[in-house]
């Protein structure tokens, strides 16, 4: 058994080729990220601008990028948040 032999080796080396499509570390950086935001519905909808605004600036210092922003407006909340049942999503 031991040395093991060359065909009890070959499933093992047949692994080897799977980690070729993993990305590596700057890869990683660069990967896109979904991120939900939600406020409270006792603010307007110029005041969910600004705030909207606000966030994405916020991203952009700190070397960040927002490509997309979906208005969803005010939503019914599957559960209460904070005696909450309805917020802004954006």
């Amino acid at each position: 058994m031991f040395p093991p032999s060359k065909d009890r080796l070959e499933p093992f080396q047949r692994l080897e080729g799977l980690s070729a499509g993993l990305p590596n570390d700057e890869e990683r950086l660069s990967m896109l990220c979904t991120s939900i935001s939600i406020w409270c519905a006792d603010v307007t909808a110029p005041q969910v601008e600004a705030l909207t605004e606000t966030l994405k600036t916020l991203i952009g210092s700190n070397g960040g990028s927002v490509s997309k922003v979906e208005a969803w407006g005010l939503k019914s909340l599957a559960f209460r948040i904070k005696k909450n049942r309805k917020a802004y999503s954006r």
